[in-house]
């Protein structure tokens, strides 16, 4: 036979559906690397046109995906700009048995261009539109995804996530004979990690009070949180997650851990039962299920030379101080002594610190506002002092820069041993002293102005405040991320306090809303009634405000009763003057320092009684100096009188009491007629 042409014999012809397969086989393979995929192509289709595996640093891992192809030559797009392909149940079906991440691509000739969709995406979509969807035979999948290089990242790494799930699935199936507690589960996040109960209760109790040292107790019951409802606990596990949940302000919660954590006790070290024994007595006092007798009687049994101990000790100085039962001076000494402490391991001596820092700072300023008082009140009957002016600010800066070295100290101490919560805490209490003593020095300064040297404007301290504000979110943030409850309504409380003093009423206003939300949240009536008290009873700047109105309110009363005083007396100076004195039978005596007087010697016992000389001694020393002619001082600054003389001066000088005293003494005379005289001469 012999050869025809081409064109005159029969041979199978390609369609255009096989052209268009090979096409977008083509351009699918095209799009994966061979340094991460390696893409088998099936040779049987039963619903799966590759099965693709992936590879990591050219290792191949054993994980893989699948992939189903559907092509078309040309296709309208939908109103949503995707492409819509009808699905078979039945394959659906055979994709998800396969227990892999698999894809739809739809390749599109016209275009030249690959589209695909995650069968997980297509499963909830197809699963909201009708529960019932596997009654179907087939589903329409709209395609929007075009097939990229970035696609190929994004699919990469869904294949890598779901393998290492499955590893450890797998891994942690084999192992489920050997776990410790029978109710133990395996538990797989919806961010596909894969922990088991044991897992869990292992981290916890390994490294769970060493977070609570860090502050990080928020990750603590995070961790807890991944564990299955009725994870077998331990009384370790009990106690550190009561101990997160405690410092985080669920009291409830933490109570709940602490019950039963003291159900197995007897599992714990002394040492451990003492912390259990503390946080669960202190919980159950601060929802008021416990009265403050038998709380006190529980607190002290643990008060001791050991850390928890030194700490029950630190809270119960800072009780005792806050509630005024010890005076600064014995809290100085009670927090000098737990710093000083051979068991006051970093922590415990660095909170005293803090406190002991906060409490100097508020006595600082108290010392600012006393001694300009001082300088006022004095300068207000005599000459401006320069000198009282230079020591005085001389102790103010001194006591200052002592004050911001040791902040600045702790602050880097507790940056180098990672104590972030004192560290975060002594920045609050910086802006805490700052903003106080900001408030005290505007409205309490020297009254007079030093001749030609006019009051120098405050400077403009806009860019400071900005500063302390910076620090209180910086603060607020590391509180809210650990959600230490109390200390978050403390550092909100400031900020509050700074923006209300800065007249910026909407921000403050907005950060009390923030306090009051916060509040709901806690169990806690003390914290409720605080930031109660702070909204209706005013900010330090409104209250330190109305007590100076009160002050200088009192202080003109008392000017105008000085005024008064000093008029009389001149009226009994003048009227006095005018009389003719009597020399016959009389002592002199010079009352220190309103001037000379005389008296019949007949009632030298009155003037000692006037006087206030009560000790014999002394007062057989002013008779002998009577009976000789010489006339003898007292200081009527002293009350009572204790020496001849002129003693100290004007050192005891104390203002309006001092005036009163004079007054009261000269009247007396004035009553009895023993008049003054201008000099010792007269007598």
């Amino acid at each position: 036979m012999l050869m025809r042409d081409f064109d005159n014999i029969r041979l199978p012809k390609s369609s255009t559906n096989e052209e268009q397969e090979t096409l977008s086989r083509k351009k699918f393979e095209s799009l994966f690397d061979e340094k991460r995929f390696i893409l088998k192509g099936e040779v049987i289709d039963n619903g799966i046109d590759y099965r693709c595996e992936i590879k990591y640093d050219s290792r191949k891992l054993g994980f893989g995906f699948n992939f189903q192809l559907k092509s078309k030559g040309a296709a309208d797009k939908n109103t949503d700009e995707s492409y819509s392909k009808s699905i078979e149940t039945s394959n659906i079906e055979y994709l998800i048995n396969n227990g892999q991440p698999a894809f739809y691509g739809f390749y599109l000739a016209d275009n030249d261009n690959f589209y695909y969709e995650h069968l997980n995406d297509f499963l909830i979509s197809i699963q909201e539109k009708n529960p019932d969807w596997e009654d179907q035979l087939s589903h329409t999948l709209r395609f929007h995804k075009q097939l990229d290089s970035r696609a190929v990242d994004e699919i990469y790494n869904i294949a890598l996530e779901h393998g290492k799930m499955m590893r450890g699935l797998n891994g942690r199936l084999a192992m489920l004979p050997s776990l410790a507690q029978p109710s133990d589960k395996i538990i797989i996040g919806l961010n596909q990690r894969v922990i088991d109960d044991s897992e869990i209760r292992n981290i916890v109790e390994r490294v769970g009070f060493e977070l609570i040292n860090e502050g990080r107790w928020k990750d603590i019951i995070h961790v807890h949180q991944e564990a299955s409802g009725n994870i077998g606990t331990t009384a370790k596990y009990n106690l550190v997650l009561g101990m997160a949940n405690y410092y985080s302000g669920n009291l409830l919660s933490a109570l709940s851990f602490f019950k039963h954590a003291r159900l197995n006790s007897n599992q714990l070290p002394d040492y451990l039962i003492k912390y259990l024994t503390f946080f669960d007595t202190t919980v159950k006092y601060t929802l008021g299920m416990m009265r403050q007798e038998g709380y006190e009687q529980v607190i002290q049994t643990l008060e001791g030379d050991d850390e928890l101990g030194l700490y029950v000790k630190l809270e119960k100085v800072r009780e005792a101080y806050t509630q005024s039962v010890i005076l600064f001076e014995q809290f100085v000494r009670e927090l000098k002594r737990i710093i000083s402490h051979p068991n006051a391991f970093g922590s415990v001596s660095q909170m005293a610190k803090c406190e002991l820092l906060l409490h100097e700072g508020y006595e600082m300023n108290i010392d600012y506002v006393q001694g300009v008082a001082a300088i006022n009140s004095h300068e207000r009957h005599n000459d401006l002092s320069l000198e009282d002016r230079l020591v005085v600010a001389n102790q103010m800066a001194d006591a200052r820069i002592l004050w911001d070295k040791q902040i600045q100290e702790l602050i880097q101490e507790t940056t180098n041993s990672k104590n972030y919560f004192t560290y975060h805490s002594t920045l609050l209490n910086q802006v805490r002293v700052r903003y106080q003593f900001d408030v005290y020095s505007a409205l309490v300064r020297v009254d007079k102005q030093i001749p030609n040297h006019p009051s120098q404007p405050l400077p403009d301290s806009q860019q400071r405040y900005e500063a302390m504000l910076a620090v209180l979110e910086k603060v607020l943030s590391y509180f809210t991320q650990i959600r230490h409850t109390e200390n978050m309504i403390m550092v909100l409380s400031t900020k509050y306090e700074l923006e209300h003093y800065l007249d910026r009423m909407e921000e403050a206003s907005n950060t009390m809303a923030e306090l009051e939300q916060l509040i709901a949240q806690s169990d806690s009536e003390g914290l409720r009634l605080q930031v109660s008290m702070l909204k209706d009873a005013g900010t330090t700047h409104e209250k330190f405000k109305d007590f100076i109105d009160s002050i200088f309110g009192k202080a003109q009363a008392e000017e105008e009763e000085f005024q008064a005083m000093v008029h009389e007396m001149k009226c009994m100076d003048a009227e006095e003057r005018a009389i003719a004195k009597s020399f016959d039978n009389i002592y002199g005596i010079m009352l220190f320092p309103i001037g000379f007087f005389q008296f019949p010697a007949s009632e030298v016992d009155d003037v000692f009684t006037i006087l206030n000389i009560q000790d014999a001694a002394l007062r057989s020393t002013f008779c002998e100096m009577f009976s000789r002619g010489i006339m003898p001082v007292a200081n009527i600054y002293h009350n009572p009188i204790s020496e001849e003389g002129y003693a100290d001066g004007h050192a005891s000088e104390q203002g309006l009491k001092s005036t009163k005293h004079f007054y009261n003494i000269r009247k007396a005379f004035y009553i009895r007629k023993y008049y003054r005289i201008e000099s010792a001469n007269e007598q």
